[in-house]
């Protein structure tokens, strides 16, 4: 038990852990990412249902959905755009792609 405590804790403190000493693109990115997670869970949510509509031959639900994701589409382009580019230069550091990591780990998944 206590080799399990130890791993408990030891992965506690570092999901609790601040991002720290992360570069001003991490930070934005992180700011993108939590600006845009509504929007990107309620995404998920649609395209569930647009897959479920298609197996179901149900027509008028998938005409229903499709503008609404159309919109979200729209409104996630331009965040998803930037936080590529930003991600695109986190592979020069591995310090940044892990900060911004552990981020995406705070914020969790879609509820």
């Amino acid at each position: 038990m206590g080799k399990y405590a130890f791993l408990l804790s030891a992965a506690s403190l570092v999901f609790s852990a601040p991002v720290f000493a992360a570069s001003a693109d991490v930070e934005e990115a992180v700011a993108l990412t939590k600006q845009s997670h509504a929007d990107q869970c309620q995404k998920k949510k649609i395209q569930v249902q647009l897959l479920l509509a298609h197996q179901h031959h149900d027509q008028d639900k998938l005409n229903a959905l499709g503008p609404d994701l159309d919109a979200i589409n729209k409104r996630l382009k331009p965040i998803e755009d930037k936080l590529n580019a930003l991600k695109a230069g986190f592979k020069k550091n591995p310090d940044d792609a892990g900060a911004f990591e552990t981020a995406l780990l705070q914020l969790g998944d879609c509820e």
